[in-house]
């Protein structure tokens, strides 16, 4: 007669969660944050060192962050978060309207211009 394996085993394999799935979830964290735009992310040694991990998961973790378009790596310099051109140029509008003295620009009203040829 087999032993009853127990309630929280019926079936279920309960698996934690992937080194390198940690660590790009820790790299997203950080990016979300702001890092990585003027100064490089953490190294992967840094990384390996922290999680105490092989060099080649942390290279993993980075891989799937690359593939995503979130971060771009350059040789000897670093990795980097890929920074949104857009979000950027809205910052900078909104901060030089917020300078005294100077107004939001206007959008051209339709009223304005004539209707285009057909």
């Amino acid at each position: 007669m087999r032993a009853d394996p127990g309630p929280d085993t019926y079936g279920v394999v309960l698996t934690p969660e992937p080194a390198h799935r940690r660590i790009e979830r820790h790299l997203r964290d950080l990016i979300a944050a702001g890092a990585g735009r003027s100064e490089p992310l953490p190294t992967e040694v840094e990384l390996a060192q922290r999680f105490r991990v092989s060099r080649m998961t942390v290279r993993q973790a980075f891989n799937t962050l690359v593939a995503a378009g979130l971060v771009v790596r350059y040789r000897s310099k670093g990795t980097f978060a890929v920074v949104r051109i857009l979000e950027d140029v809205r910052s900078l509008a909104e901060d030089d309207c917020s300078r005294p003295g100077r107004r939001r620009p206007r959008r051209p009203s339709s009223s304005r211009f004539p209707p285009a040829p057909r």
